[in-house]
Formats: structure tokens, C-alpha cells, sequence
């Protein structure tokens, strides 16, 4: 996990631009709760790559995203759907639907099949032209496609750098 934190740290550093060009990668840590009894939290590491909206109006902007989620317990989950962001000022509020594969890496960790998806809610700042800070909470689950459905919750402080 720290090789890819690395990784991504260098992908957003080396990548110049604003947000006007409206493409960015997102980078989060934060922690991972199962809400199994007795699983405690985890580290939990995203990557993800916004595209350029192709729907905008009174402040709203809607993208194609795509997203990565890793974990302590060597969890995966990538996902692919659409990210929305309503701008007012240098806030933001974002909102998101993926759904996605996802690999138990252990089995305290499963979340009853493959196909889970992920909802976003999220407020940020935009401290440059180019970066972004922002809070996010979001939960996985299967939306009861699978038994069990027991979800996994996670708050998470994300990076944002526009390319």
C-alpha cells in the first residue's frame, strides 16, 4: 500500500493545469468500517480520475469517473460511473454513483458478491486553481442483490489536482 500511496502522490504532483480543464485525480486516505460486530476499522486508500463534464448547468457539473479502493486487509474494488459537483464559490459539494467489482481480502471483509456499489457524498475547498481539498463519506454495498448486504462505511480526506 505504500508503494501505490507513493505512486499516486507523484501522479498528482506531476500533472499541471486548472480546474477549468474540469479532468482531475483524486487521492484519499481515510478509514474503512465493516460494521461487522467486532471488525474494527481499517486504512483505506482511493485513487480516482474524473473526467471532463459533459453536462453543466446553474452551478452543476456532471462527469464520467472512474475509481479504485484499496485497504489494511487487501481489499480491491474498482468501479466506473458518473460524479457530479455543484460549485459555489471556492466550496464544492460532490456526489457520486459507481458500481464495481469488488475482491474480499479476507473473510471479515466479504460483502456478499462481486457487484457492489459505491455512493459518494463529499465537501471540499479549492485552495489553488489547480488543487482541491475536500471530505468525503461513502458506503459500499450490494444494494440487496447478494445475502448478506452488510456494507462497509468510510470517511475519507481526498486530494484533488486538475490535469
Amino acid at each position: 500500500m505504500r508503494i501505490l500511496s507513493v505512486l499516486c502522490l507523484a501522479v498528482l504532483a506531476a500533472t499541471p493545469a486548472s480546474f477549468a480543464d474540469a479532468e482531475t485525480w483524486v487521492l484519499g486516505y481515510g478509514a474503512a468500517d465493516y460494521g461487522h460486530a467486532g471488525t474494527p476499522s481499517v486504512p483505506s486508500l482511493t485513487l480516482e480520475w474524473h473526467g471532463k463534464p459533459f453536462w453543466s448547468n446553474h452551478g452543476w457539473h456532471v462527469a464520467p469517473a472512474i475509481a479504485a479502493i484499496t485497504d489494511h486487509r487487501h481489499d480491491g474494488w474498482l468501479g466506473i460511473g458518473l460524479v457530479a459537483n455543484y460549485t459555489f464559490g471556492r466550496w464544492f459539494v460532490e456526489v457520486s454513483e459507481l458500481p464495481g467489482y469488488y475482491h474480499a481480502g479476507e473473510v471479515s471483509s466479504v460483502l456478499g458478491g462481486p457487484l457492489e456499489f459505491r455512493s459518494l457524498l463529499g465537501l471540499g475547498y479549492r485552495l489553488t486553481d489547480r488543487a482541491s481539498l475536500s471530505l468525503a463519506l461513502y458506503h459500499r454495498s450490494n444494494a440487496d442483490i447478494y445475502s448478506p448486504n452488510p456494507g462497509v462505511n468510510t470517511v475519507t480526506l481526498r486530494l484533488e489536482k486538475a490535469f
